[in-house]
């Protein structure tokens, strides 16, 4: 199993879960371009989106969540549109 996975994303989230309906994030600051970032496979979790969510051009259809590696620190999400079952493949390869 890999230490990290890459992927496609287009947004920073801000809001919790479950992300269900139209505008279903509390804040979304959606990236001027798509950016390719890795991810650790330990300490981070997948949300699905109730309906493919627009992000500039582009549409949501996953939330990656990264849990903080220490006390008093946020969460960090990031809108992929990648699914959730294309995410945790890609995180177990």
């Amino acid at each position: 199993m890999a230490n990290q996975f890459a992927t496609w994303v287009y947004a920073e989230i801000q809001g919790a879960p479950p992300y269900i309906g139209a505008s279903p994030f509390a804040r979304q600051m959606s990236y001027s371009a798509q950016q390719r970032m890795s991810f650790p496979t330990q300490g981070t979790h997948f949300w699905p989106t109730s309906q493919g969510i627009r992000a500039g051009n582009n549409y949501i259809y996953s939330v990656i969540e990264v849990f903080p590696n220490g006390l008093n620190q946020p969460s960090q999400k990031y809108g992929s549109s990648d699914s959730v079952a294309t995410l945790v493949t890609a995180a177990n390869a």
